[in-house]
């Protein structure tokens, strides 16, 4: 009778820690390619692989951003951020799909706003206009890598090193209601 038990030879090896460290220069050819296969029909714009590129290379180069995890989170950053609607013309088309024409024996078009990914700045739309994240805050770092956060209306936090937020006011509340006034200890 087989005995299922799995022995030092038939057993999974055990987890190793997985090294996320990224050093030097990433292949293009394949970076691209997996970007490409990842993202195609969401609305890429037409300089897109471009900006991805100079992206990638401010990351390369940077001696501070060495984790792959921290770049796969800006790379996200940069692709929701520089969504925006962008406004072009279209013909209008019959049922049969030919162009529509005008009074005057012209094609009729219609303005159409897709939404479009640049990887490149662009304006903010709303400006986080009346949400609790609108308002600028004031930051502190402290010699232990932990920082002090004071929001405009007072509330002051300590963040640490791993992330952790306590409030340092009595019932602080994270984010300030939008076009709060200035406490005292803000300016």
């Amino acid at each position: 009778m087989n005995d299922p038990t799995p022995t030092a030879e038939t057993r999974p090896e055990a987890h190793k820690p997985v090294d996320y460290r990224s050093f030097g220069r990433f292949d293009r050819k394949i970076f691209l390619q997996g970007f490409w296969r990842a993202f195609r029909g969401r609305g890429l714009g037409s300089g897109a692989l471009g900006d991805v590129q100079t992206l990638l290379g401010l990351m390369e180069r940077d001696a501070a951003v060495t984790d792959i995890r921290w770049m796969a989170y800006m790379f996200a950053t940069v692709l929701k951020e520089t969504t925006h609607p962008e406004a072009r013309q279209v013909r209008v088309l019959d049922r049969k799909h030919r162009p529509v024409l005008d009074k005057n024996g012209q094609p009729m078009t219609r303005t159409v706003r897709p939404w479009v990914v640049t990887m490149a700045p662009v304006a903010e739309v709303g400006h986080g206009a009346g949400r609790r994240y609108h308002e600028p805050v004031k930051v502190l770092r402290l010699e232990d890598g932990s920082v002090r956060v004071t929001e405009i209306d007072g509330d002051r936090f300590s963040v640490s090193k791993a992330g952790v937020i306590l409030p340092l006011t009595p019932k602080a509340d994270l984010g300030a209601r939008d076009g709060a006034p200035h406490a005292q200890v803000y300016d």
